[in-house]
């Protein structure tokens, strides 16, 4: 008797503490793809940061037009070589780098919050709230992402980085609204929310205080997702000449430089290097993402 009062002791206790982070810590340890997308996204991100402190974007800019420091080749005194007006391009990546996961950080945030509130108003109080709701995400849907944001652009009257982001914002806050709208569907049909509604407790309290808790894990997964969509939209606006100005680079910027020729075939240092940056920290992004998804999913997980 004591033997198996001690073991449901054990099995109580192993469950208490399969707490969120160690179900996630788990996952990320069996996944060596994910564990090492996440070492990569946190080194670069420590990276960025102290380079925030030590490496100002005006210096970087400053034109030397030394001939003999002007579109030089990668070597060991300029290790991505210069540009066509002599600056460093391996500092010109760190500012686009910085720049492109600044932006990517705030737009995120900011559709995801919006994006979560839509949804949970949408998928809680269902009827025609919701078809009215769901009707204009399927409205803002048919048009292409790029199409989109030209005409947001267009409308908001030119670039500046309060217009950038809420133009990349409303055009990242779908998905995420989607995902939110119909977890909440499922979680709103359980025991505990009809009782709470029998009981007469209100909306706000149900949304915010039971409902949103247990949509958290949905949440976070769906925000780092969402965040591979920002940084591919923002690379591809500037590549059509809709990203950021010449003084600001971005990843993008950088890629888009490829598009005049002489830059595309016989500078490669200035636009391969972002190329690659991007695909990494799009690919790490998406596996983790991925990884999260799996470990809040306990038909999917590993182990």
């Amino acid at each position: 008797m004591s033997k198996k009062l001690h073991k449901k002791d054990q099995e109580v206790n192993a469950h208490q503490k399969d707490t969120t982070f160690n179900i996630i810590k788990r996952e990320m340890l069996r996944d060596k793809v994910a564990l090492s997308c996440f070492i990569f996204i946190s080194a670069v991100i420590i990276f960025l940061i102290i380079t925030f402190f030590v490496i100002s974007q005006t210096e970087v800019f400053q034109s030397n037009f030394d001939p003999r420091t002007v579109n030089q080749r990668p070597s060991l005194n300029h290790l991505l070589g210069t540009d066509a007006h002599g600056r460093e391009n391996i500092m010109i990546l760190i500012i686009a780098a910085r720049n492109s996961l600044t932006i990517t950080i705030l737009v995120t945030l900011l559709s995801s919050v919006f994006g979560i509130i839509y949804g949970l108003i949408s998928g809680y109080f269902g009827g025609r709230v919701d078809s009215f709701m769901m009707g204009i995400i399927d409205s803002i849907s048919t048009l292409p992402n790029v199409i989109l944001l030209i005409i947001l652009l267009a409308i908001l009257g030119g670039f500046s980085m309060f217009n950038y982001t809420m133009m990349l914002s409303f055009a990242a806050w779908l998905g995420i609204a989607k995902v939110v709208r119909a977890r909440l569907i499922q979680e709103k049909e359980l025991e505990y929310i009809q009782a709470s509604i029998t009981l007469g407790t209100s909306h706000v309290r149900l949304i915010f205080y039971h409902l949103l808790p247990n949509l958290s894990t949905t949440i976070i997964a769906g925000m780092v997702l969402n965040a591979v969509s920002v940084m591919g939209m923002e690379a591809g606006l500037s590549f059509l000449g809709f990203g950021f100005p010449n003084d600001m680079p971005s990843l993008g910027t950088l890629i888009a430089s490829a598009r005049t020729f002489t830059v595309f075939r016989f500078r490669w240092w200035e636009w391969i290097p972002a190329t690659i940056l991007i695909a990494l920290i799009m690919f790490s992004i998406n596996n983790i993402g991925n990884m999260l998804s799996r470990a809040f999913d306990a038909r999917q997980r590993r182990g």
